[in-house]
Order: structure tokens, then sequence, then C-alpha cells
């Protein structure tokens, strides 16, 4: 065993060089910059960026629509968790990936198809709404170009992140506890608010900080619906600095971004405290399978209310980017007349960028998840083959980049390998690091997942039997990950294909990928164009996932019955 032990050693080493490179080294050298400029200490980045125009209500509308579009998302996806997990309004996988359907579109279509739908002069929602209430000639009624819009689409996109979370919580907390109420005379809703909700206050905890982080790294949102309504955000003001003017101003969109980092590190703390305060219901082992609250005359309406969100968050914003997308021009007008496939030639045949676009994202979504992947897999077999000190760093180093704004780690890469001796800026190679970079959390919840549930005794009898790690691995253990590392890996490509945070600041006319294309296209081409590309982008990341997806239901484990039999120990 101990042999065995030791064989973890270069491993260990290696994935800590990984992480260094990754994580370390770029954030040392971000701080370092913020402080020593032109070889001499002193404040000049934090002093330019005070300067800045109309700073304090950058400031204030980032806190308003993070928080106000953050409570909201929160109190959203506890609901659908909550109709989902513990009341018989469930529907089985219909109702469960509803609430997780976002993640499926790319955020710049979403966003993308808000305005199609919303826009106050030729949205067609609006379009509908004037020829219903006869309002002719005036723009509206709904005008996506606003505050409310702004929060309403930080809303849809935040939901997903906090839904997972409450509900994986939800589902695991032991009924026991529920059931010793409703025997004490407690109604369901007594018991949802003094035992259910208190079960899992540290799941509600972890998806408020969620959120935050989250919500601070959105940028599709500021960027497609904040900058034309002329509502600064933190995310938009901070990549400007990088792209909007010449010279770029790195050292102060670096200064920014220290802000975000600061607001994180409150709500982790706030997040400590109270997880150490232990004013929380705790939860031994499962009894027995929970028992759903009977909604009665409720069921119904609760199941329209979950496929209605539904369609309002995901289906109307794809349905209204392929109908626009099938227009020569976007006039306002619903017709079926005039459809053309120009705008799916433009991408596929008559511009090379667009082209190259769509093969740059689908490689580095694939290439940058089976890395991501890799990455995380390993360091989870190291930590449960051998738990060292060592091992225990880099798992949590890996989950680092979980509690890091996506606009702090990209600025940090631009940073640390845009300039010398690398030279990386506007190439795919440090696209693709910052992918991995970004993406580490998701990919390690997965993997860390997918090899607890591989029991250790298999293993043991595998060992038994004379055979070696690397033989346990392939015909044991991998077999039976291979299914949670499908799905994982499924969430981390949808996640890097639809990015658009670092490729809002990485990408470049040199290394085009698809987030970075429609923002171009955005602030200087026609809509139906952008449409069809953004339904290109949903297709693709669609179909890669759900080919992962049915690969993973399909995989059943081999065993030790197909290895190759081993020698017998002497």
């Amino acid at each position: 065993m101990a042999a065995r032990r030791r064989s973890f050693s270069i491993p260990t080493a290696f994935l800590l060089i990984v992480v260094a490179c990754l994580l370390l080294y770029p954030l040392s050298r971000t701080l370092a910059r913020l402080f020593w400029i032109e070889g001499s200490f002193g404040f000049k980045a934090f002093i330019d960026a005070a300067r800045l125009p109309g700073l304090v209500e950058v400031i204030w509308n980032t806190a308003f629509v993070v928080g106000v579009g953050g409570a909201l998302a929160f109190l959203i996806a506890t609901f659908l968790a909550w109709l989902n997990e513990r009341t018989d309004a469930s529907m089985g996988m219909l109702t469960d990936l509803i609430p997780a359907l976002p993640f499926m579109v790319p955020p710049v279509a979403m966003a993308i198809g808000a305005v199609v739908l919303f826009a106050p002069s030729a949205g067609l929602v609006n379009v509908v709404l004037r020829g219903i209430l006869d309002m002719k000639g005036v723009p509206g009624p709904i005008n996506i170009y606003s505050m409310p819009g702004l929060v309403a689409l930080y809303t849809i996109e935040l939901v997903p992140y906090a839904y997972l979370v409450i509900a994986s919580a939800l589902r695991n907390i032991d009924p026991s506890m529920e059931e010793a109420s409703r025997i004490s005379g407690a109604n369901e809703l007594r018991t949802m608010w003094k035992v259910t909700l208190p079960a899992v206050k540290p799941a509600l905890v972890s998806a408020v900080l969620l959120i935050v982080v989250m919500g601070f790294s959105l940028f599709s949102a500021a960027a497609i619906i904040g900058v034309p309504a002329r509502i600064g955000i933190l995310s938009s003001v901070i990549v400007s600095q990088v792209h909007g003017i010449y010279p770029p101003r790195i050292d102060t969109a670096v200064a920014l971004s220290m802000l975000i980092v600061l607001v994180i590190a409150a709500c982790w703390w706030v997040q400590t405290a109270v997880l150490r305060s232990g004013h929380f219901a705790t939860v031994g082992s499962k009894s027995g399978r929970a028992k759903r609250i009977q909604l009665r005359g409720w069921k119904l309406p609760a199941r329209i209310g979950i496929m209605l969100y539904g369609v309002c968050t995901v289906a109307l914003p794809l349905l209204a980017l392929l109908y626009i997308s099938f227009q020569g021009y976007w006039s306002g007008k619903l017709s079926l007349e005039g459809w053309t496939w120009d705008s799916y030639l433009e991408i596929f045949g008559r511009s090379r960028e667009s082209l190259l676009a769509v093969r740059n994202s689908l490689l580095l979504g694939v290439g940058g998840a089976t890395i991501c992947t890799a990455i995380v897999l390993w360091a989870a077999i190291l930590l449960r083959q051998r738990d060292a000190m060592a091992n225990r760093f880099v798992d949590a180093m890996l989950k680092l980049p979980g509690a890091i704004s996506h606009l702090v780690l990209a600025l940090a890469l631009v940073v640390a390998y845009g300039g010398p001796p690398f030279n990386f800026g506007g190439t795919m190679a440090i696209v693709l690091i910052a992918y991995v970079a970004m993406y580490l959390p998701q990919a390690s919840v997965a993997a860390g997942s997918s090899v607890s549930q591989v029991g250790r005794e298999l293993e043991e009898a595998s060992h038994i039997s004379g055979a070696n790690n690397w033989t346990t691995f392939r015909y044991v253990s991998g077999p039976l990950m291979l299914p949670g590392v499908l799905a994982g890996w499924a969430l981390v490509f949808a996640l890097m294909a639809g990015d658009l945070t670092a490729s809002a600041i990485l990408a470049s006319p040199k290394a085009p990928v698809m987030g970075y294309m429609i923002l171009s296209m955005y602030q200087h081409g026609t809509l139906p164009g952008i449409a069809a590309v953004a339904i290109v982008l949903t297709l693709v990341t669609a179909a890669v996932v759900v080919t992962a997806l049915v690969l993973s239901r399909g995989k059943a484990p081999i065993g030790l019955a197909q290895a190759p039999r081993p020698r017998a120990v002497q």
C-alpha cells in the first residue's frame, strides 16, 4: 500500500505546477502590477480608476442590478426547487430540467433574444401588444433598454446557478425531521419554514454567494442591454478599459476589478460566519424517501407555472431568434413573406470569419472541457488514493476560481500571459487557458461526485487480485465514474462554448470565437445575422451536450468481468 501511495507523488507535483500556471502565477502578477508600475511602488492604478467619470453611478447601478436581480433569482430558484423536490407538482425529468434550461442557451443568445422580443420599437412582443392595445406610432409598452429590463435579464440568467445548489440540498435532506414536525401538529407551511429551510441553510447561503460571484461576472446583459440603455455596469466598464480605448488601460481595469474581489470576499466572510455560528438544523443519515406535499387544487397551477417559466425564459427568446434569422432585415412586422437563408449562408459559405468562429468555439469547448475534466479527475483520484496535504491544497486551488469573478481571472491572464515573454495576447492559447482556469470548479464538483460514487472495496478487491493502479482505473473505477464524468464534461462544454466574459477581453479578430463575434456584430451588424449566429451557437451547444448526456446514460459499468485476468498473488 505504501508503495502505491508513493507512486502518486510525481503526479501531485505535476498538478501543483499546473495549478500554479493557471491560477497562482496570474493572480500574483496581477497584484504586483497594481502597486508596482513603471519600476516604482504607488497607487496610480487606483487613482486613475477613481477618476473615471460616473464611477459612483456605475457602482450604484451594479449593486442595484446584482442585488435586486440576485434576490429575485434566489426566490424564484428556491420556489422552483421546493416545488420540484418537496411537492407532487414535479413531473420528473421535465420539470427538473426546465429551471436549468438557461444553461443550454448561451447568455449572449439569451440577451439578443430579449432584444428581439422587447425592443421598444420593433420588438415582436411590443408589436403584438400595440396591435391589441391599438397603440399606433408609440414605442413600447415594454422597453428592454431600461433598468427593469436589465434586472429581469440578470434574474433569468442567475436562477439556474442557485436552483442547482438548492434543489440538490432539498433532495438530500433527512425526511425524518419533517415527519417529526408533522407528527407534532405543525402544518406543511410551518414545517417548511421551521424545519426544511433551516436544514438547507448552508446550501441557501452558498447559493447567495454563487449568485453574487456570477452576477458580477455577467457581461452579456451589461453589454447588450446596459450599454444601449446608457446604464453603466462595472463589467462593461472594465471591458471597455481593455477594448474600448487605445491604448488599453489594463491597470485601471485591474484596479476596478478589485472592487469585485472585495465584495465577493465580504460575502464569503458572511457565509463563513453564518456556517460557523451553527444556527441551523443539521441532518443525519437518511431514513427513507421524503414524503411529498400534496398540493391538491394547486397542483395543476403549479405545473402550468413551471412550464410557463420555461416557455418565457427559454422557448420564446429562441423562437424569436429563429424567426428573425430568416428575415432579410428586421422590420418589426410579423410576416412570413421575404424569408431567406442569407444569414445562414453568410455563416457557412460567404463569411470565412463566421465559420472560423464556429470552429474555434467548438474546438475550444471540446478541448477545454476535456482538459478541465482530466485535471480535476486526476486530482480527485489522487486525493482519494492519498489524503496528503499537497493533494488537499490542489483540490482547494481547483475550486478557488468559483470564488473569483471571471472578469478578474481574465484580466489576470492578460497581465500574466498577454505580453512578454509569452505574448499570448489575442490568440487561441490565452482563451483556452482562461476557459480552463475559470471552469475548473464546475468540473471539480462533477469529478468529485463521480469518484465518491465508486466504493473503495471494489478498488481494494482489484488490488488484492494483483491489478495495478492503471488496470484498476481502466476496468473498475473508470467505467463506474464515466456517466458522471460525461455529464460534468457536457456542463463545462456548454459554459465554455457560450462564454462571453473571457471572450470579450481575450479574443481578437485573429482568434474569433462565437461570443466575441456576436458582440462585434451587435455593435456593427444587423440583427438577422446576429440571430443566425446565436441560433447556430445554441444548436451546436445543445447537440454536443445532449450527445454527451445520452452517452453518459448509455454507459453501463463494465466492471472486472471484462478486464484481463490478473496474475495470481503468490
